[in-house]
């Protein structure tokens, strides 16, 4: 049987086949670029290429050889002007195509349609980026005119991955085509008139950021950077190239806004310089020492071969294809997303040392023109074209198969564990066996309405009993309390005897944790007298402090101001709640990051769904760092994401402040109610602070709800069950505030000595001693759960200030490969009330 590819080009028809190249517009953008570039570099006698704009904002277009020829603009007129499919049919009737490409969503629908429509032979796809948000009719529309593609190029094996999972084509329809630069256009050249035009001395070290102005260039990362690379080179210049996208799509206006405003905030602007959309890039190129790109997720980026191209070295995030294109060391260097300091190192790294800038230089230049020139581009992207032409099913045997561009895109790399000479015979783990994680939710008691509230909410998280809102799930969390509040909330003075008896309960089983303040009613040193002659009694005692809102009697000296630590203050109570047993203040401080005591990364908050709204959340962490380490005390615990610190009251007293989170989206603040905290506790949130074997003190306010009668509604209530199982299943411990508070301290300060005795490891561990007004003391529950890995759990004893522990746990190896001694995690019990 004689091929399509062959009756295409028999004796009477002489005419290479056509190709029609639909996209959105041809605004300055990736895709836009490659797409002129395609066009360009293609053999006319080969493949007669077209471009079809449903837009007529074409600036790109002037780049195009044989505009007149090979432009065409099918507009579409209004956001569902489903009269552009026909209008596109009948173009590719006129020009007889055999090939139709689309580029973006709506382009690639209208080229699917259209090519039905007019019997094209064969409909090819796009894949230009990864990880980013589908709307569901987005979503709908792909997967049902999936059945019109012959076929999909993805210009990165990480972009495959992506499109396969979202929309699930057959995998042999794959290809992968990195993009290509056009190294005649882009090559280097004398800096210095590029720089005198822009107003920048030689003598100073210029940073370039290309990019157009949205949320997935990730803009915050670098300024955050800047900070940090200005306190040393004071000289630098940072330099923005692009603008918000056409008709301010994706809400790159408000992006742009924002960006500039927080460069006014970082105290930076000086040092900032914004250029907008440029047609001479390949002189401003030349400009800079080095360029970043700090991206959420990519495709292939055309900057950062244009960069290469040039001689200029590039700092990239590790997302999707970067690492294979810029080989880590030689052309630039590769950084984790979310890590300003690392991107901050390898930034001055390049602008200190002359000649590292310059072999790295070289070597880009060398390595784009071999792997990534345009004319590679072309002549893939034809063989495609004529292998999807010639012959069913379609696989070139020289390309990576699809399958296996997946895999590797897809599957984690394996890390061998340590060897056993590299670890020390006996450490202590971070964590209790076998936890890889531990978080408390800490919930603020605002606006609980009542104490019936207050208790069906406690036994749903604490005991396993059947209540309103289903059996309750076992787990082990606190609550705080207040005093003196206005009528209408639950507090301590509000409520009735017997509501003061189950708050005495709770107290005392160490499920009320944590004093809210005194409450917004409490003015005096009177008031905190009498709250604490209610508690002195009890068996146990409240040692964490809430600041609450704006109450007097706060600690906060900035956020949640109040003048409890203030010698002369009317409210004046620190030196009693100190001496009552409170030493561990929480001051105001939130964070959206993911798991504290790990290293700070903002890579978990950002969400596909919501580009805009997290990546402005990430801005702000990454501006709270950034000024923290300019020394505003405001975000001091913000650098180095540490959930503990040793601090001074005002009078004097010494304690601990810690970190809280609320890891959403939105922000903070927006997710902190029994509502939200489906949300703070999604599935990527668990996973995240389990995969960066994190803590976290969660930032709650449970008693703010919806219904009396179910106090936590049906998400919140899968949310929760999700945290059970986590819990149940070993992988999450959940625990009450100040048991996690002393766990980290125990960890961090307790005194360990090993010594060997006939075979056997003799593990002493005694409590350090603290002097008077030190720091609050230790005490041996906060011991619970402490777990070292031993050599041989069954000849291993344990000596706790002098006295062997009769009763540790033996545990197998846990994930590092490594067995452990522990000692145990008694369970709270919860009262009977």
């Amino acid at each position: 049987m004689v091929s399509l590819l062959q009756n295409l080009r028999a004796p009477e028809d002489q005419r290479p086949f056509v190709v029609v190249l639909v996209i959105s517009n041809l605004e300055y953008g990736g895709a836009q670029r490659q797409v002129v570039e395609l066009v360009n570099n293609t053999d006319p006698a080969r493949c007669d290429l077209h471009v079809c704009s449903l837009s007529d904002y074409v600036p790109l277009a002037a780049h195009l050889r044989e505009r007149q020829h090979r432009l065409h603009v099918v507009q579409k007129y209004f956001k569902y002007d489903i009269s552009v499919v026909p209008r596109l049919a009948r173009l590719l009737r006129e020009l007889r195509a055999h090939v139709v490409q689309g580029y973006l969503f709506d382009a690639q629908i209208a080229s699917r349609l259209a090519a039905w429509l007019a019997g094209t032979p064969v409909v090819v796809d796009s894949e230009r980026n990864t990880d980013y948000y589908l709307k569901r009719r987005q979503l709908l529309a792909y997967r049902l005119t999936r059945g019109l593609v012959d076929g999909v190029i993805a210009n990165s094996r990480a972009g495959v991955a992506f499109n396969r999972r979202m929309l699930g084509h057959d995998p042999a329809q794959y290809r992968v085509i990195h993009n290509g630069v056009d190294h005649e256009r882009f090559c280097p050249t004398d800096a210095s008139a590029a720089r005198a035009a822009l107003g920048i001395a030689d003598d100073e070290g210029v940073v370039g950021m290309f990019g157009s102005f949205k949320a997935q260039k990730n803009h915050p990362l670098l300024l955050a950077a800047a900070v940090r690379v200005l306190a040393r080179v004071p000289r630098t210049r940072f330099v923005f190239v692009g603008d918000e996208l056409y008709a301010g799509m994706r809400d790159s206006t408000e992006y742009q806004r924002f960006i500039r405003a927080l460069v006014d905030e970082l105290g930076i602007r000086e040092r900032c310089l914004f250029l907008g959309n440029r047609a001479d890039v390949e002189s401003l190129y030349c400009a800079c020492d080095l360029t970043v790109l700090p991206s959420l997720f990519e495709g292939t980026p055309n900057v950062v071969l244009e960069s290469m191209a040039c001689g200029v070295p590039v700092v990239c995030t590790d997302v999707s294809d970067n690492a294979m294109i810029v080989p880590d060391g030689r052309v630039g260097y590769i950084v984790p997303l979310g890590d300003e300091s690392a991107l901050a190192d390898r930034i001055l790294e390049l602008l200190q040392n002359e000649s590292l800038r310059r072999r790295m230089g070289r070597a880009a230049r060398e390595w784009v023109m071999r792997e990534f020139s345009t004319a590679t581009l072309a002549r893939k992207t034809v063989d495609v074209y004529e292998d999807l032409l010639s012959s069913s099913p379609r696989r070139a045997s020289n390309q990576t198969r699809p399958g296996d561009a997946v895999t590797s895109a897809t599957q984690p790399t394996r890390v061998d564990s340590l060897a056993p000479f590299a670890v020390p015979l006996v450490t202590l783990r971070a964590l209790p066996y076998p936890y890889r994680a531990v978080l408390a939710i800490c919930s603020d008691l605002d606006e609980t309405p009542d104490r019936r509230v207050y208790l069906e909410i406690m036994r749903f998280l604490n005991t396993t009993e059947a209540t309103s809102m289903g059996r309750g799930l076992g787990l082990e969390v606190g609550n705080t309390i207040y005093f003196d509040m206005p009528p209408g909330q639950f507090s301590y003075w509000n409520t009735d005897d017997a509501g003061r008896q189950m708050i005495h309960a709770l107290i005392e089983s160490g499920h009320i944790d944590c004093l809210h303040s005194y409450g917004d009613l409490a003015t005096t040193r009177s008031h905190a007298g009498r709250a604490l002659d209610a508690l002195t009694h009890l068996r146990r005692r409240l040692e964490v402090w809430i600041d609450h809102s704006v109450a007097p009697s706060n600690f906060g000296p900035d956020i949640m101001k109040g003048h409890g630590d203030e010698p002369g203050s009317p409210v004046y109570h620190a030196d009693l709640t100190h001496a009552y047993g409170i030493g561990y203040v929480w001051r105001g401080r939130v964070t959206s990051v993911i798991g504290q005591d790990a290293p700070r990364s903002l890579r978990g908050i950002f969400e596909p769904r919501h580009p805009w709204a997290s990546t402005r959340t990430a801005a702000k962490e990454l501006a709270k760092g950034a000024l923290g380490r300019r020394g505003n005390g405001k975000y001091g615990m913000h650098c180095d994401n540490r959930l503990l610190r040793l601090v001074s009251l005002r009078d004097g007293q010494r304690v601990f402040e810690f970190l809280r989170c609320n890891p959403y989206w939105g922000g903070v603040q927006h997710a902190a109610t029994a509502d939200g905290l489906a949300e703070a506790l999604a599935p990527r949130v668990l996973e995240h602070l389990v995969r960066r074997e994190g803590v976290c003190v969660l930032y709650t306010h449970l008693g703010k709800v919806r219904d009396r009668r179910q106090p936590l509604g049906p998400r919140t209530r899968a949310a929760l069950r999700r945290l059970a199982a986590y819990h149940h299943a070993g992988k999450l411990l959940v625990t009450t505030t100040r048991r996690l508070l002393g766990l980290r301290r125990a960890v961090a300060e307790v005194q360990l000595s090993v010594s060997s005795e006939a075979g056997w490891s003799c593990i002493a561990l005694d409590l350090p001693a603290i002097s008077r007004g030190e720091k609050p003391p230790l005490v041996g529950s906060d011991l619970d759960g402490l777990t070292l890995y031993v050599p041989d759990p069954d000849r291993t004893r344990v000596l706790l200030n002098g006295r062997e522990v009769t009763r540790i746990c033996h545990n197998p190896p846990d994930h590092t490969g490594r067995p452990s001694v522990s000692l145990r995690w008694p369970q709270l019990e919860f009262p009977r009330l």
